[in-house]
């Protein structure tokens, strides 16, 4: 029996990779870029797998159904995804964006790094004004030598205050806008500025995803604007996410287990088991926690739905219990647990198989057709809400990503960009208006100046 279910795990986890190598040509040959929503959740899914099944920690065994459910989940987000690409073609056509001279495109694409730098400025502000609010209140309990002698206390001094915490958070929206005006125009020293103001308010938040966040989106937008991503730019930004996952254990989260009981790591590598652990640990819990299936939250849509329980809790049109972050399990005999449950994992353990299936149908049909809509017009505000929405797919969590911070996060970059697109046109035409009318003051005096003669 265990070599009949090994002989299956196999040809299953050879058929992901297949399917992962599907998706990467299907993303090239319909976006012209190998990066995009469908490729980045099957890569990272099979890159995960595939380290989880290396088992350097001791792991429990993977089950059949974990590697079934993940084959469904990608076929799930397949059709979601080609159903969004229809949707767009039906809606928006197979109008091309218009083609402008080369003086006009130039024009243009300096509009659109005014509006994002603008935007990217007023962001930077209200992160700082939230941060450093926060920041007074703490300094006047603990003084500035205590913080600094154990930089651990970042994690604990509570800088995320309730509500006043979100104007932080909007900080994560700086470094992708800095990106896109980086990659644009050239670098102003202000843009610099905004950038180290921001990344510190999201330092001292003592949450390193937040650093993640911002860091990974940047990305995206970059993948979004730029012709083509060489290979060696993604293995750069994974060493360097592991670097700083390293430096980050450290010297903030310095008292956080990093060797566990039963590692295979070599003695060199041991420094790496944390990562490890944070990017395989999912497979192995799902695995531990697939037989509680509808008895593990208070109700159901408890992970998939908490943001919009959370939206209508806030309007007070609801007392369902607000999410909290799940509870963890052991997945290795030496130790070892995690919360983390990866994203097929919880939908399947939240909504069962049929909720499973319709969640990854419904993030494809929006993850489609959002990317879609961002290559083929380009707009600033549609390439930051379609990066967000792949650093969902890209993390593959929905217990700690696809939460109420990433909705707020879209909603604000897109009301902000829209809001100071609006302000520059109205200024523009302003201009145009007073040119306008002083040109044509100008043509009657003159009129009546040849008129007097």
């Amino acid at each position: 029996m265990i070599v009949i279910q090994s002989i299956i795990n196999t040809i299953l986890v050879i058929f992901q990779i297949f399917l992962t190598v599907i998706s990467i040509i299907y993303s090239q040959r319909k976006y012209h870029r190998w990066i995009s929503p469908l490729s980045i959740y099957t890569s990272i899914s099979s890159v995960s797998l595939l380290l989880c099944l290396m088992n350097l920690l001791s792991y429990t065994d993977i089950k059949t159904i974990v590697l079934f459910l993940l084959l469904l989940s990608e076929i799930s987000l397949f059709f979601g995804v080609t159903f969004g690409d229809a949707i767009f073609n039906s809606v928006k056509g197979k109008t091309k964006r218009i083609q402008q001279n080369e003086e006009d495109s130039h024009s243009l694409i300096i509009k659109e790094v005014e509006i994002v730098r603008l935007s990217m400025s007023i962001i930077a502000i209200i992160a700082t004004v939230g941060w450093t609010l926060s920041l007074r209140e703490i300094l006047r309990i603990y003084s500035l030598s205590y913080i600094l002698a154990d930089t651990s206390f970042i994690q604990y001094m509570d800088l995320q205050q309730q509500y006043i915490g979100y104007l932080n958070v909007m900080g994560i929206l700086v470094f992708p806008m800095f990106v896109f005006c980086a990659f644009k125009d050239k670098v102003r020293i202000l843009d610099i500025i905004c950038v180290c103001l921001a990344m510190t308010g999201l330092f001292l938040a003592g949450i390193k995803s937040y650093l993640i966040i911002t860091l990974v989106v940047g990305f995206f937008v970059y993948s979004q604007i730029a012709p083509k991503i060489k290979f060696r730019y993604i293995l750069l930004l994974a060493f360097a996410g592991i670097a700083f996952f390293v430096f980050y254990t450290n010297i903030i989260d310095k008292y956080s287990v990093v060797n566990f009981g039963g590692s295979n790591f070599p003695e060199f590598l041991s420094i790496f088991q944390r990562p490890y652990l944070y990017i395989t640990g999912g497979w192995a819990s799902f695995s531990v926690a697939e037989a509680s299936t509808g008895t593990m939250f208070p109700y159901k849509g408890y992970v998939v739905l908490a943001p919009i329980f959370k939206l209508i809790s806030f309007l007070g049109l609801t007392d369902k219990e607000q999410f909290e972050p799940l509870e963890g399990v052991q997945i290795s005999s030496y130790g070892a647990g995690t919360n983390v449950y990866t994203m097929v994992g919880e939908a399947y353990i939240d909504l069962g198989v049929v909720g499973c299936v319709f969640t990854f149908l419904f993030l494809g049909l929006i993850c489609g057709y959002l990317y879609k809509l961002s290559c083929r017009y380009r707009k600033p505000n549609m390439i930051f809400v379609s990066a967000l929405l792949m650093y969902v797919m890209f993390i593959s969590f929905l217990n700690y990503y696809l939460n109420f911070k990433i909705l707020f996060l879209c909603i604000v970059t897109y009301g902000v960009l829209k809001a100071v697109n609006f302000y520059k046109n109205k200024k523009r035409r302003r201009i145009i208006y007073r040119r306008k009318t002083t040109n044509e003051s100008r043509t009657f005096f003159r009129q009546q100046y040849h008129t007097i003669r």
